[in-house]
């Protein structure tokens, strides 16, 4: 496999730049006798049935990416989640900047748990890249605090996540169930209804 091509919020392209898109990658599969030869991996922070609808995404680009579909629930319903996604953040940043992994206490943990997190995962990151930055946990969590938005969904988006793994290193012949057939290779999508993000790997 040659690598991988990382797309973040395919969504946002023009239907243009969605056409060009297609015609790259319906032209390396006609130069390569239906072999892609890489990795294509994309997000998306809408429903993209719902932009297909409104004529704002093209059907036959979704049908290049899409393949199984695997819905994962926004941060928010993953509550024992939050402690161990914490963790891992505030580890990676603090090693990043060279620096002791900050330790929260119980009520720091617990407002974490009950944050409705609208931004879900980028949230939750870059608010443990405010702590070690700061260096003083209560004062970068001082907007959670006084949010006020307790343990309540917040009125928008699901924030509903899907994966879908589908293939594009072996032939596009082999796309029209929409599941991962042997040697097709591997795309996934993560969506969100609403707030809907998407990861495709071709």
């Amino acid at each position: 496999m040659a690598g991988t091509l990382f797309l973040d919020g395919i969504d946002e392209l023009d239907l243009d730049c969605q056409r060009v898109l297609l015609a790259l990658l319906q032209g390396r599969e006609m130069a390569s006798g239906g072999q892609m030869g890489f990795r294509l991996i994309s997000t998306t922070t809408r429903n993209i049935d719902r932009e297909i609808g409104l004529g704002r995404f093209r059907r036959e680009l979704y049908f290049r990416i899409n393949g199984a579909c695997i819905k994962l629930p926004p941060l928010r319903e993953r509550k024992e989640d939050i402690a161990v996604l914490a963790e891992y953040f505030l580890e990676k940043h603090a090693l990043d900047a060279g620096r002791r992994t900050p330790i929260l206490s119980a009520e720091e943990e617990e407002l974490l748990r009950t944050h409705d997190w609208p931004g879900n995962i980028r949230e939750l990151g870059n608010l443990a890249r405010k702590i070690v930055a700061l260096g003083q946990s209560r004062a970068a969590m001082s907007e959670l605090r006084n949010s006020g938005q307790g343990n309540e969904p917040g009125g928008g988006s699901t924030g509903e996540e899907r994966v879908v793994e589908s293939g594009c290193k072996g032939s596009f012949a082999d796309r029209g169930t929409g599941t991962d057939s042997k040697g097709a290779g591997e795309n996934a999508l993560e969506s969100q209804t609403g707030s809907e993000r998407t990861t495709g790997q071709l």
